[in-house]
């Protein structure tokens, strides 16, 4: 999957390049922006399940449910805003799965950072919720 990997996080890094731009600018973020993230990334795992079949589908349908359930539930907990839901479920359709760089990691060293997940920042959430320190 190295191919749809590699324009996926290409894809996605602009996406939300533009999405920080648009937030510190503007303070809101469109929902186009996160509907054009969910598209491609459908188009993306539709290309990938003909390629991989039924694990990649399982795999796909897996991590979709998964996040959307957590960021659905931070979401109502007060712990994410709207536009970080939105931009944690569109990234869970355009990068499903960890993306395989290995080969970029030993060639060339071009993305020593693609080793983490959307999840992190759940991670970090149930370590540290933000609403227990107060600043």
């Amino acid at each position: 999957m190295m191919g749809t990997d590699f324009f996926s996080v290409a894809f996605c890094t602009l996406i939300l390049i533009y999405a920080c731009y648009s937030d510190i600018k503007t303070r809101s973020v469109t929902n186009r922006l996160w509907g054009l993230m969910i598209a491609v990334g459908c188009l993306i795992a539709l290309y990938n399940c003909f390629r991989f079949g039924i694990p990649f589908l399982l795999g796909f349908t897996l991590s979709v449910f998964s996040t959307f359930c957590l960021t659905y539930l931070f979401f109502r907990l007060r712990l994410f805003g709207g536009a970080d839901a939105k931009c944690l479920i569109a990234l869970s359709v355009l990068i499903p799965v960890q993306p395989d760089f290995a080969f970029v990691y030993s060639q060339l060293l071009l993305f020593p950072l693609c080793n983490h997940h959307a999840f992190k920042c759940c991670d970090n959430l149930l370590v540290c919720p933000p609403r227990v320190i107060r600043l």
